[in-house]
């Protein structure tokens, strides 16, 4: 993935039309011009952890999940090797 803004934000409405606009976490429905601005793109197994930047390892997130996500990844039970 290049890391030019304009790359990004055409990632970012791939990964977003992949999942139908929707919180992969909270099922927030994005598809709206509105709502389509309260979303943002998550890795699902962290940089910092060894995850890649690619299609497979990026999900659709609404905002409130993604703030949520920046706080208590951690308390998260989830399996990354999966």
């Amino acid at each position: 993935m290049e890391k030019t803004n304009d790359s990004l934000m055409g990632y970012g409405f791939k990964i977003h039309k992949r999942d139908k606009f929707i919180c992969q976490y909270c099922g927030y429905n994005g598809s709206s011009l509105n709502n389509w601005r309260q979303l943002s793109i998550e890795h699902i197994l962290p940089k910092n952890s060894g995850g890649k930047d690619d299609d497979s390892n990026c999900i659709t997130v609404c905002n409130l999940t993604m703030s949520y996500l920046s706080k208590h990844r951690d308390c998260l039970n989830y399996d990354y090797t999966d």
